[in-house]
């Protein structure tokens, strides 16, 4: 059985929300229609939600804490490199950077570092195994990878709350993270 459905806010999240909500209910589609043969697929689209989520997240909770203590055009230079940094930073990094900034407690920590780990070993070595193929494996990772964006999208909509999804709008450049 799928975990838990768990969407984002429509009403504070107007530019972002469309295609996440569209993956999740991708997901979810996968899943309770046990679509086998999209297992994989599901897992790869899995890991790539989770980690635009965890970026954003990290990004807009690190960028709000300074945000009340600096004058408008040292926030301004601060955007912007926070912003280059968030757009190349490894998924390890991040993963470490949310823990630091208490974005994401000590079990979520380790499901993503557990997640990251996996992915890496998923794509690099798929050609020598067989497990695209072994759908009740298939299926038990995306599960999993589907339990750790549900508790994502709840920490997204926490902090779209406290924030205000239309002041992160308000800065040009955002959508540089969306690469």
């Amino acid at each position: 059985m799928p975990p838990e459905t768990v969407m984002v806010k429509k009403d504070y999240l107007r530019d972002i929300r469309d295609p996440i909500n569209e993956v999740v209910d991708e997901l979810n589609g996968i899943l309770n229609h046990r679509q086998k043969e999209k297992y994989y697929y599901g897992i790869l689209l899995s890991f790539s939600l989770a980690e635009f989520m965890l970026k954003w997240i990290t990004f807009i909770e690190g960028m709000w804490r300074p945000a009340t203590k600096v004058a408008q055009k040292d926030f301004l230079l601060l955007w912007d490199s926070y912003q280059e940094f968030f757009a190349k930073t490894t998924l390890y990094n991040l993963i470490r950077e949310a823990f630091l900034l208490q974005i994401i407690d000590l079990d979520l920590y380790k499901s993503l570092d557990k997640m990251r780990k996996e992915r890496n070993e998923l794509v690099h070595k798929l050609w020598i195994e067989n497990k695209r193929n072994d759908f009740r494996f298939l299926r038990n990772k995306l599960e999993f990878y589907a339990s750790i964006e549900n508790r994502l999208v709840k920490r997204f909509n926490r902090i779209s709350n406290k924030v205000g999804i239309e002041e992160i709008f308000h800065y040009h450049g955002i959508k540089k993270l969306l690469r």
